[in-house]
């Protein structure tokens, strides 16, 4: 029995150091770009930034935090390991709250798009994105004073988070979708067969991600909840407990998707990618 548990936690502590690595490579080199090469910072909008930065922390802290759990057992303290999650709650939380910023910066530019530079200025965003750390911060603390005493609040906390920005999401990008189809219907006649126009792509790509990678864990953690609040023995049950893991883990790669639907995947990224590399003489 002890082999085959060392052979489990191997298995998962590769699965969580691989996402975490992912993570940090990924937005970490978008991070990087955007400092040191200015057509890039010059073409990357402070809200994507920002998403960028939450997600390179979020992957830092989850990789540094499971390589020194698994290399130094004898050493990890409660309050170290305390501290990163606190560290990942709150890069997770601006993350999310990054998201609904460039959900109602969307909604700004399609349906006021003359006031837009106005309504949107750079000073705007600035202060929308300390806003949103403050606020991920605020929640982060949260976690740090429920995680000695377990209660509902704590618990209730990231739940409650993910279920805010998903209905967020789904009600702007639902109002841009369905204004958008509505005029695309006014101005051309469209069969079955038509491929749909990019922007609507976009925007399922956005909102399909994001409930693709956390909704399993919103299932898990509903039923998780619904046993606690009853107090049912079965939310100690090990299965219960792998499947909030590693469904918690899954929802992590949301944040190395964001990079390439808000970013990499983009044609502005795209073209100033390859006038780079050409420059070098590295493109291909």
């Amino acid at each position: 029995m002890a082999p085959q548990m060392n052979v489990d936690l191997d298995i998962t502590v590769g699965i969580i150091v691989s996402v975490g690595f992912c993570v940090f490579a990924v937005n970490g080199c978008m991070v990087a770009s955007f400092v040191f090469v200015r057509q890039i910072r010059k073409a990357t909008d402070a809200l994507i930034m920002s998403l960028a930065c939450a997600d390179t922390v979020m992957g830092f802290a989850l990789f540094i935090n499971t390589m020194y759990s698994f290399f130094f057992p004898q050493h990890v303290e409660l309050s170290v390991t305390v501290a990163f999650f606190c560290v990942m709650q709150l890069a997770t939380f601006s993350s999310q709250i990054s998201i609904m910023l460039i959900a109602l910066d969307y909604l700004v530019s399609i349906f006021l798009p003359l006031r837009y530079t106005l309504i949107a200025s750079s000073r705007v965003k600035l202060c929308a994105i300390c806003i949103a750390w403050l606020c991920a911060l605020r929640l982060a603390i949260k976690v740090y004073i429920t995680s000695n005493a377990f209660n509902f609040k704590g618990l209730f906390t990231g739940f409650a988070a993910y279920v805010i920005v998903c209905v967020q999401l789904i009600a702007i990008y639902g109002r841009i979708g369905f204004t958008a189809f509505a005029q695309r219907r006014k101005i051309q006649a469209t069969d079955s067969g038509e491929v749909p126009s990019r922007a609507m792509q976009t925007l399922g790509k956005i909102l399909g991600s994001f409930l693709l990678f956390w909704f399993p864990h919103s299932i898990a953690t509903s039923y998780f909840l619904y046993l606690y609040m009853n107090d049912d023995p079965r939310q100690t049950s090990h299965v219960l407990g792998l499947c909030l893991a590693y469904t918690h883990i899954f929802g992590y790669l949301n944040s190395v998707a964001n990079a390439f639907i808000y970013a990499w995947a983009t044609s502005a990224y795209k073209e100033l990618l390859r006038k780079i590399f050409k420059t070098r003489n590295l493109w291909r």
